[in-house]
């Protein structure tokens, strides 16, 4: 759970948060469902050839295709997202505040690895903790999860994208805002999907980035 906050409320809002998902669920009982890839470059090349790129819309229209039903919410975090399954049916909820692409197409990607584990098993639950805690940070399941998401938004080279970043800018934080746009041209990857995930790598070593990025505008906002 986010620090400071009270188990007895974050149990609450999981379980309003839980009736939500029954009803999307519900609601979505017609659509055909099939197993989620766990594989990165599975799922990366499922996306490309059904929509041709890598973006929040696409991974998105890929959930719904495979029968996994997302509901977005922006209440402030009692928790960071979570993957139910009912009756062998998958739902993710995507909680976020933040205006920007990057966030929640790595928080979908990562809640999608989720629904594709243990397929065979008819429930599942898993509600995120912050993504920089040490707790989640340590969790083999968590990191498996990250990782996967990063692959499949960066070509399956997250770690090598990682440390080009870091070598053009010659270790410096500063550096990364000229660094970060041009290791995603030369690696044809999504800047902003890129900008957001070398904030999280730094934040998981207790740098913050994220005020950088909103000022340097590497991120994408969303417009609807």
């Amino acid at each position: 759970m986010p620090p400071r906050r009270r188990r007895e409320t974050s149990d609450l809002y999981a379980v309003y948060a839980n009736y939500l998902a029954v009803l999307v669920l519900k609601g979505a009982e017609s659509l055909p469902s099939s197993a989620v890839p766990t594989d990165a470059d599975a799922l990366r090349r499922c996306i490309l050839d059904r929509y041709g790129s890598i973006s929040l819309v696409h991974t998105l229209h890929t959930a719904w295709d495979f029968g996994v039903a997302v509901l977005p919410l922006r209440d402030p975090s009692e928790f960071h997202g979570a993957c139910w399954r009912h009756k062998h049916r998958n739902v993710i909820v995507l909680k976020q505040t933040s205006a920007y692409e990057a966030r929640w197409q790595f928080d979908l990607l990562h809640e999608l690895y989720h629904a594709g584990q243990r397929p065979e098993d008819d429930m599942l639950e898993v509600i995120e903790a912050d993504k920089t805690t040490a707790e989640h940070r340590n969790s083999a399941e968590e990191s498996a999860a990250n990782k996967f998401a990063a692959d499949v938004a960066l070509n399956g080279n997250a770690d090598a994208i990682a440390q080009e970043c870091i070598g053009a800018a010659e270790g410096s934080i500063e550096k990364l805002k000229q660094a970060v746009p041009k290791v995603a041209a030369n690696n044809d990857v999504d800047v902003g999907f890129l900008a957001n995930y070398m904030a999280f790598r730094l934040s998981a070593q207790g740098e913050n980035w994220w005020g950088r990025l909103l000022t340097f505008k590497l991120l994408t906002a969303i417009h609807g």
